[in-house]
């Protein structure tokens, strides 16, 4: 074909699918001057994302754990065993996931950070604002409908740049 490069195609253009972290992890050339300094480059780079798991895992199994109690059993700390019970499934859950599908957890977080980026940036601020001035009375129809306008045409960005259009 022509112009074949490393990718997939996606309707008339290239989507050129690079797993940066992964290729730096795992990179074969040596980005450095000697062979010494690349592998002191790469070992520094997997210590900065172990200490990266260390603190986001512990953290988003907290999360869970506090509104998976507190919807079951009316309480956000049931007690050790189970939380321990709890941990357990999750880790055992994410490693089987990470070991049957190898790259399905950085495209599930890249649509995660994409989808609550969009939230963060095209729909909450505005929100925030409509509700402010829906409290002190000053919401009219006409604000109400461009606001509806803009987080729509925000939002249609976002799943045009999604589809690959």
């Amino acid at each position: 074909r022509r112009g074949e490069r490393e990718g997939k195609t996606m309707g008339s253009g290239w989507c050129v699918q690079q797993e940066i972290a992964q290729n730096f992890l795992m990179m074969q050339t040596k980005p450095w001057p000697s062979p010494f300094v690349s592998v002191a480059a790469h070992d520094l780079v997997r210590l900065a994302v172990l200490l990266q798991l260390s603190t986001i895992f512990p953290l988003v199994c907290a999360i869970v754990r506090s509104q998976f109690f507190l919807y079951i059993l009316a309480t956000d700390y049931p007690g050790p065993i189970p939380v321990l019970f709890l941990n357990i499934f999750l880790v055992s859950c994410s490693s089987v996931v990470a070991s049957l599908f190898p790259n399905a957890p950085g495209e599930v977080l890249s649509y995660a950070g994409a989808i609550s980026g969009t939230l963060y940036v095209c729909l909450l601020p505005m929100l925030v604002h409509l509700s402010a001035l829906s409290s002190r009375g000053q919401l009219t129809t006409l604000c109400l409908c461009l606001h509806i306008l803009l987080m729509l045409f925000g939002t249609a960005l976002f799943a045009h740049g999604l589809v690959g259009g």
